[in-house]
């Protein structure tokens, strides 16, 4: 990886990016928190693993057996 980046709506720090901006600049989203923001972004084209199954009307990436 060329970079880490962070989201949280919830949290206010300068190295935290918006959730719309990290989805963008990346090839691999982990959702490791399910707010009802994060489901309605567009994860297409980018390797989706949602350990909380919230985004699972998406119908794509990994997720939880």
């Amino acid at each position: 990886a060329n970079e880490v980046l962070c989201s949280d709506e919830y949290i206010r720090d300068g190295r935290f990016v918006p959730a719309e901006d990290l989805v963008k600049r990346s090839d691999v989203v982990i959702i490791g928190v399910p707010p009802k923001a994060y489901k309605a972004l567009d994860y297409s084209g980018k390797i989706l693993v949602d350990i909380w199954n919230h985004t699972a009307t998406q119908g794509k990436g990994v997720k939880p057996a």
